[in-house]
């Protein structure tokens, strides 16, 4: 797994039926749904950028995304091409 969690928050039950599926899996399973049984509440979740919301807004904005821009840590999409080797 690559990334942070916040203990008690995602991760806090015994059971997690997502967590062993990647994140590019599970958009893309996201976007089929949304798709094929037009579930348009899905596209605002496909939309959101992600973000454990640890720091707060700033005028009424995200100001910190799971995603920062470094030069030393590959995105999300990068790694999961790097694990799925």
């Amino acid at each position: 797994l690559t990334g942070y969690f916040t203990k008690y928050d995602c991760s806090s039950s015994d059971i997690n039926p997502i967590g062993g599926i990647s994140k590019t899996d599970l958009k893309n399973f996201l976007v089929y749904c949304a798709e094929k049984f037009q579930f348009t509440t899905l596209r605002g979740i496909l939309a959101a950028p992600p973000t454990a919301e640890l720091e707060p807004l700033t005028d009424g904005q995200l100001s910190q995304t799971d995603e920062v821009k470094t030069k030393s840590a590959p995105s999300f999409s990068k790694s999961n091409i790097i694990s799925l080797d």
